[in-house]
């Protein structure tokens, strides 16, 4: 293989194409995890189910980082894999991170607001609506009761 102006071994290369996936792994892992950190800024959770988000978005990213490594290297974990997921989440967040979540944050927040005065238009639209149906029930509950007692005096007389 040829790189540059010299020769190259396959494993090299290989390892170079390992390394440079796993930069972007480690950005998307960060990138997951600042959705994350997003998604909990816009919606607080407590404590105990941001503690179990926590264990269950590291329990998923090792199992795809585990499954990255066995792709490219048979499972093997190589130092120069690590550091290139660490440089790729420092990357991210050095170039993205701040502003980004920032923005998604923004967006996230506008969109729940606007589904919250949606629930609640509809909520209110609900009980307007259901006010002629509750005085209906009622009015059907007394002509029952009328049609009722009238049935019993019909049985007595």
């Amino acid at each position: 293989m040829f790189l540059g102006d010299s020769y190259v071994s396959m494993a090299v290369h290989t390892q170079l194409g390992l390394f440079l996936t796993a930069i972007v792994w480690g950005a998307g892992v960060a990138l997951a995890y600042d959705g994350l950190r997003t998604l909990r800024r816009v919606m607080p959770t407590p404590a105990w189910l941001y503690a179990a988000e926590d264990l269950l978005f590291w329990i998923v990213e090792a199992l795809m980082i585990f499954r990255l490594m066995f792709k490219y290297d048979d499972g093997a974990i190589r130092s120069y894999t690590m550091f290139g997921m660490i440089l790729g989440m420092a990357l991210y967040l050095w170039i993205f991170g701040s502003w980004l979540s920032r923005i998604a944050g923004k967006i996230l927040g506008f969109f729940l607001d606007k589904v919250k005065k949606c629930l609640i238009f509809a909520g209110r639209l609900l009980k307007i609506l259901s006010r002629p149906l509750k005085r209906l029930g009622k009015m059907l509950k007394k002509k029952e009761l009328i049609a009722k007692s009238v049935e019993k005096e019909v049985k007595k007389g």
